[in-house]
């Protein structure tokens, strides 16, 4: 199992366009680490300079202590699965993922049987000799990790792989990619637009922004701690409000938000709020309505917007003196209960907020 470091990476376009500027991250020997941020942030640049695709400005790709930005594409070790899987429609499914390995001069007999191991790893064993014109997307999909894997990369990287599939279909793949990769133990860099695929799959995400890398943690933290307002708002749902620190003492920030006043606990390590602008990422998951909590504090706001989501309920709740209406989940059940319109009692539960103050 090969690491991955970059140091310092930069990219700038002969345009002016800076689309990654100084990255700095290391992934681990059978690390699987997410790259998750909106369109044209850098992420897919990032990933095409580690594939050798793309010629860094400034800073080093390393794989374990080599530099590799000299080394070419091809003698890098590397497997990649692009958003269009890229199979070669005239050849069979076993001939798709055999290319790689006579390129690479692999003995005949050797790339039988890794083929039909890696066609068996992805479920395709049986239809070897199909055509990608007889396959549904997912199975493309699947022929292109096959082929990625065959080579026996010391790194897999995947560019947006899911997109192009619909929602049922992405979860499906994206469990079996997750349990390829541990499986396989190989070191994987992910990148993604879409949050879900990202805390889902990986140990690690890292959350990109106009080129720069924002902040890298495991999922939960990145969830529950976000570092910037960026994150906090791009990373799952929340509630973005405005409100200054009141005080900080013991892990714990009072901040002022409106008619909210919250002790907000600070992730260990974290700088230290400074007196003034402070915001807040309230999650749905934080507001509990018809609370009657002893002690807890009590607030009052009207129901704005209802939305079924099956099991749960997503809404909106109006509360006078935010700038941002409050979201909340609950059980359907419940749903014939509220109505829009209709002023409901709720409390909030600190440990699903988050503060912080921008640079």
């Amino acid at each position: 199992m090969t690491g991955v470091r970059l140091e310092q990476l930069t990219k700038i376009y002969p345009t002016g366009v800076k689309a990654v500027d100084n990255l700095t991250v290391a992934v681990a020997p059978g690390e699987f680490v997410a790259i998750v941020g909106p369109s044209g942030c850098g992420k897919t640049t990032t990933l095409r300079m580690i594939a050798g695709l793309e010629t860094p400005t400034a800073g080093s790709v390393y794989f374990g202590s080599r530099r590799m930005n000299d080394v070419p594409p091809q003698q890098r070790g590397v497997g990649l699965v692009f958003q269009h899987h890229a199979v070669f429609p005239t050849m069979s499914v076993y001939e798709n993922v055999a290319y790689g390995l006579r390129v690479r001069r692999v003995p005949e007999h050797e790339v039988r049987r890794r083929v039909m191991e890696h066609l068996d790893l992805v479920g395709l064993g049986d239809l070897a000799q199909r055509t990608p014109a007889q396959l549904s997307g997912g199975q493309l999909q699947r022929v292109a990790l096959a082929r990625a894997l065959a080579i026996q990369p010391s790194v897999l990287l995947l560019d947006e792989p899911l997109s192009s599939l619909d929602a049922k279909l992405r979860a499906s793949i994206r469990t079996e990619i997750k349990k390829l990769q541990r499986q396989l133990g190989i070191t994987t860099i992910y990148v993604t637009h879409d949050q879900e695929e990202a805390l889902s799959l990986a140990d690690r995400v890292g959350v990109m922004h106009a080129g720069v890398l924002e902040q890298v943690g495991p999922p939960e933290a990145i969830y529950r701690a976000p570092a910037t307002r960026f994150v906090a708002s791009f990373v799952g749902e929340g509630t973005l409000l405005e409100g200054h620190l009141v005080s900080a003492r013991d892990g714990l920030a009072v901040v002022q938000a409106g008619p909210l006043r919250l002790e907000v606990p600070r992730p260990a390590g974290a700088a230290p709020l400074q007196p003034g602008p402070v915001w807040l990422c309230v999650r749905p998951e934080a507001v509990q309505l018809a609370a009657e909590s002893e002690g807890a504090p009590v607030w009052e706001g009207a129901v704005e917007h209802l939305e079924f989501l099956g099991s749960m309920v997503r809404g909106e709740l109006r509360v006078h003196g935010l700038s941002a209406p409050l979201l909340f989940l609950c059980p359907a059940r419940a749903e014939s209960s509220l109505a829009t319109g209709q002023r409901v009692r709720f409390s909030i539960d600190p440990a699903a907020v988050s503060a912080g103050q921008d640079a």
